[in-house]
């Protein structure tokens, strides 16, 4: 696991108010972009125990985690073969299913479970906010954003706080 040090010395840090924002990819070579909070711009930057923690939770994340990803995704993967079509499905293929898109986009794509779901996302940037609330207490926004070969325009963006999914778009 990637330690504070490291963040601090791999990433290329920008300051602004209140906020640092440090950019490193991990060993994997996934971008992470972290943005946290400074009450004293003076002193030297540090990484809390808990936003170390969220980088933890995306760099290595748990099984239920991973479930839960390729479970939405898959939820993700059926909304949109209902509903796109995509202009790369050959003309064969449609005449095959004749001209019903979901069959036809179904055929192409060649997902049938959550987990083959899962193995399709290319994990493309991870984005981490730690914020302080009107109590003082620290709190973490992240996202994880994938391309999907079945949207490839938008891809599909989970949101959590705290490590807690809270939207998947």
């Amino acid at each position: 696991m990637i330690t504070k040090d490291e963040i601090l010395k791999k990433g290329e840090l920008t300051d602004s108010k209140h906020e640092l924002s440090i950019r490193f990819h991990f060993e994997t070579k996934v971008p992470c972009h972290i943005w946290f909070f400074r009450d004293d711009l003076s002193k030297k930057p540090e990484i809390s125990d808990g936003l170390l923690s969220i980088v933890h939770f995306h760099e290595a994340p748990t099984t239920e985690v991973v479930t839960l990803i390729a479970e939405e995704s898959f939820r993700h993967y059926n909304s949109c073969v209902k509903r796109i079509q995509y202009g790369v499905v050959s003309d064969e293929l449609l005449k095959k299913h004749h001209y019903d898109i979901e069959a036809a986009n179904r055929e192409y794509f060649d997902i049938q479970s959550s987990r083959h779901c899962f193995e399709k996302l290319e994990l493309t940037e991870i984005s981490i906010f730690e914020k302080k609330n009107e109590y003082g207490e620290f709190y973490f926004l992240s996202r994880m954003q994938f391309f999907v070969p079945w949207e490839t325009e938008h891809g599909i963006i989970f949101h959590f706080k705290n490590r807690e999914l809270v939207l998947v778009e």
